[in-house]
Order: C-alpha cells, then sequence, then structure tokens
C-alpha cells in the first residue's frame, strides 16, 4: 500500500511539473512586446530592406550657437529654422535605410573647415548641407541648389534639386555653381541647398511649416534614391 501510494504522489507531482511548465511556455509566447521593442524591430526590417539601405548620407544644419545664419522677419533665426527641417530629414532618411550622420545635433557652432573634415572622415555617399535665405528686397523668393564640382557633385545637385522642384511650391532658382567652404574640397559628392527666404513674409509663412519641412524632407529621400540608382546604372 505504502509503494503504491508514494508511486501515485510521484505520478501527480510529475503532472503538475509538466502542466506549469506548458504554463510558463505559453504565457512567454503570448508576451506583448513594448513599443520600443516593436519600435527598434521595425527599424532593423527598415533599415534592411530601405530604399535607401546600404547608403550612407551626412546632413549639415547650417550654422549653429553663436552663429545665427541670417536673420528673418520677426528676429527668426535661420539656425532656428534648419534645426526644424533637418529633423524631418533625419528621420525621413533613416526610415528609407539610410545609415545617416549628423555634423550636428545640438546648438552648437561648428566651424565650416570642420564640418567638411568629418564629411571627408566619414566618406559618405552624399553630403546635402541645409541653409535659407535672406535677402534685403522681401519681394525675393525661391530656392537654390549649389555644387562644387561638375564631375563629382553635380548630379547629386540635379536630381535633388529636380525632386524638390516638383514636390514645394516655391519658386525655381535653378542649380549654382558655388565655392561654399563646406563643398570646396570635399571629396564626396556635396551640395547646399537654400531652401526659401526668410525676408519674404508670404514665404517664410510656408517654410516655417512642418509640412513644408515634411515635404522637403520627403523630396530628398526622392532624389536620393534617383541618384543612386542612376550611379548603379553608370557604373554598371
Amino acid at each position: 500500500m505504502k509503494q503504491s501510494y508514494v508511486f501515485k504522489f510521484l505520478i501527480i507531482s510529475l503532472l503538475f511539473i509538466i502542466l506549469a511548465a506548458c504554463g510558463y511556455d505559453d504565457s512567454a509566447k503570448g508576451k506583448t512586446k513594448t513599443v520600443g521593442e516593436t519600435e527598434q524591430e521595425t527599424l532593423n526590417a527598415t533599415t534592411d530592406s530601405g530604399e535607401l539601405s546600404g547608403h550612407t548620407v551626412m546632413i549639415d544644419p547650417g550654422h549653429g550657437g553663436r552663429d545665427p545664419g541670417s536673420i528673418g522677419i520677426n528676429d527668426i533665426y535661420e539656425k532656428d529654422l534648419v534645426t526644424n527641417t533637418t529633423k524631418p530629414i533625419e528621420k525621413a532618411l533613416r526610415e528609407a535605410g539610410a545609415n545617416v550622420i549628423m555634423t550636428r545635433t545640438e546648438d552648437v557652432k561648428i566651424p565650416l573647415k570642420e564640418r567638411r573634415n568629418m564629411s571627408n572622415e566619414a566618406m559618405p555617399d552624399a553630403f546635402i548641407s541645409i541653409h535659407y535665405n535672406s535677402f534685403e528686397d522681401p519681394s525675393v523668393g525661391g530656392f537654390h541648389t549649389y555644387y562644387y564640382s561638375q564631375e563629382k557633385d553635380y548630379r547629386l545637385a540635379q536630381n535633388i534639386h529636380q525632386s524638390l522642384g516638383n514636390a514645394i511650391s516655391l519658386k525655381d532658382r535653378g542649380i549654382l555653381e558655388d565655392s561654399y567652404a563646406v563643398l570646396r574640397n570635399n571629396e564626396v559628392p556635396a551640395i547646399l541647398l537654400e531652401l526659401g527666404f526668410m525676408s519674404n513674409p508670404e514665404e517664410l509663412a510656408v517654410i516655417q511649416s512642418d509640412e513644408y519641412s515634411q515635404t522637403v524632407a520627403e523630396a530628398i529621400v526622392s532624389g536620393l534614391k534617383n541618384y543612386f540608382e542612376t550611379n548603379e546604372n553608370v557604373s554598371s
């Protein structure tokens, strides 16, 4: 009798252990992921399969710190408007799978030579400097794209400028050659964008909007996609 009782006790104990293990396994399988875990998995998947996957882009927010840049109507600083624009640009590029490097992420002054050196050290696939304009005549408006080297930079300028022209309502003031310090002696394809005039009241209302910054960001992603595809076709 004692042996039978002991045997039954062992069987029942074993069943409890098995059921407990199964319950733990099921609860683990059904565990709800945190927002952070889900976002990270989405980011990883996007980075691996996005339109700009495998490409590195350096974004250069103009001015900063003691250097406010141009000063527009109502004492609006160029550096602040640039920051409002480059944040959506960075986000859109990352969502498209690009590896993004920012020359600055805080309101600090970084010498132009140092910005260029950062590009030459990192050797991104494209360098894009973001700016806004100002002029004594408040009726002047529009956007420009600047490049330095016809051979190295022009195709990047052309693709980005065309994409912006298709997306935004500002006057197209063309693609211009100039020797800006961040472009000169920059070893990678590099351009500088002037995305509107802060001195033009009507234009300022447009370029201050979140919608404009998002449109610019999406246009830059589209322009880069076309640029990289063109480069690949030329190489092959």
